[in-house]
């Protein structure tokens, strides 16, 4: 796997992910760019070899990297099997289960948050949901390495088993009649997101607990799933007082 820019092969190092090499525009080593002497250093006590090379052999590993200067080769981002993930269970437990969000933007800008506001877990489809590439993993600034993400290959059977756990289900549509601030403080849930285009799909609605919405005070009716998620995170980190 590639991964591209200082700050995502920074959070790989810091996170004890395996990298085989990083290659690094030769222009910035003789400029004695700080981010590049910083990144030597860190790799340099982990025995990762920093190799500075011309932007020629940058492109030919990736072009949007070469744009960064900065690049990475390591193993692939490991997914957790459902059935393998240790999920705790109390009052302060936040889960977010995503039911085929596809756009590789999104999926990185959610990871961020999940990374951001310490989400236990972030669930996706083994089908329906975007690869975890540089992209994504640029996107989401490293936080692909900060949050557990668990893969299930059906969405439903993993949300009943998380209910029959004690957890409750929270789905975001922008048609529901309450809102996210209304939800009580005190319960364990997985909140529950949709599609870019058909959202959470109804088998999964008609099986939630609470259905609710970001309420908006402007002239459109709705956001887009990663800024939703954003929002329903802190609101609900902050009324259990965790942010």
């Amino acid at each position: 796997m590639i991964i591209y820019g200082y700050h995502s092969i920074v959070e790989a190092i810091n996170e004890s992910v395996p990298i085989h090499s990083i290659y690094v525009d030769i222009a910035k080593a003789k400029r004695n760019d700080r981010r590049f002497i910083r990144l030597k250093e860190l790799a340099k006590a982990l025995n990762i070899k920093v190799q500075e090379v011309p932007k020629e052999k940058l492109l030919s590993i990736d072009k949007e990297g070469a744009d960064t200067g900065f690049i990475a080769l390591l193993s692939e981002v490991s997914l957790i099997p459902f059935d393998s993930f240790d999920f705790r269970v109390d009052k302060n437990s936040l889960i977010v289960a995503l039911d085929e969000v596809t756009d590789t933007g999104n999926f990185g800008s959610i990871i961020r948050s999940c990374a951001f506001f310490g989400v236990d877990a972030l669930i996706v489809t083994e089908r329906n949901s975007p690869p975890i590439n540089a992209q994504v993993v640029k996107i989401s600034s490293g936080g692909a390495f900060k949050v557990p993400i668990v893969r299930t290959k059906n969405l439903v059977r993993a949300i009943e088993d998380l209910k029959d756990r004690g957890f409750w289900t929270v789905s975001l549509t922008p048609h529901a009649g309450m809102t996210i601030c209304e939800l009580p403080s005190d319960l364990p849930f997985v909140v529950i997101a949709g599609n870019e285009e058909r959202g959470i799909r109804r088998l999964i609605l008609e099986r939630s607990d609470y259905r609710v919405k970001i309420e908006g005070s402007g002239k459109l009716e709705s956001l887009n799933v990663a800024v939703s998620l954003a929002i329903a995170i802190a609101t609900i980190k902050m009324k259990k007082g965790k942010c």
